[in-house]
């Protein structure tokens, strides 16, 4: 009779724990979801950055198909020669100057042939120009011009030679002038190479 009473006993308590709550943080496996995730609200930084389809760019009258307007200049830009697609390099003045001061040295047709050929510099005013603005008295001052002596403008270069009179006439250094006379020199760039565009003598 005891033994049936501890039997009877052990069954309700085991009843009563099974009725019990559990207590704590209850784990469940999570079950995949077919769904996609929800977008947060407001967006993200990028959301509306987009990859250009061309689909909404101006095609123009003569585009192709599918490709926006910057597609188009670019392949058009590479469709090019390298001659056109970007500009040459300015030729060096420093490699151009000795020539030039050469061609003076050697005399007028040397010189004229480095000219651009127009303006005061054209070939049937040559000659008298060469004489009055590259010889004597400014002959000596533009041979000793070095590159360094040219003021830039541009792919241009220019100098200007400056010689001092005394009260005779006679050339004396600038300092002890009574007047002066000056010759400029101008360079740029014609068909790919440095020429004389301009000599001018003033006084």
């Amino acid at each position: 009779m005891r033994r049936a009473r501890t039997v009877l006993a052990l069954a309700l308590v085991v009843a009563a724990c099974g009725d019990e709550q559990p207590r704590g943080v209850q784990v469940t496996e999570a079950r995949d979801d077919p769904r996609p995730p929800a977008r947060p609200r407001g967006g993200l930084a990028f959301d509306s950055v987009y990859a250009d389809s061309g689909l909404y760019a101006d095609p123009g009258p003569d585009a192709e198909p599918g490709l926006d307007s910057l597609r188009r200049d670019s392949l058009r830009r590479d469709a090019l020669p390298p001659s056109e697609a970007q500009p040459a390099a300015a030729p060096d003045f420093r490699a151009f100057w000795p020539r030039f001061r050469d061609a003076v040295r050697a005399g007028r047709q040397a010189t004229a042939a480095l000219t651009a050929g127009t303006g005061p510099v054209s070939p049937e005013s040559f000659g008298e120009t060469f004489e009055t603005a590259l010889g004597p008295p400014f002959r000596e001052g533009v041979l000793a011009l070095t590159p360094r002596d040219f003021r830039r403008d541009g792919t241009a270069r220019e100098a200007r030679v400056v010689v001092g009179y005394d009260a005779d006439g006679q050339t004396v250094p600038q300092d002890e002038a009574v007047t002066e006379s000056a010759v400029t020199l101008r360079f740029d760039v014609v068909e790919g190479t440095y020429r004389l565009v301009s000599l001018t003598v003033v006084g």
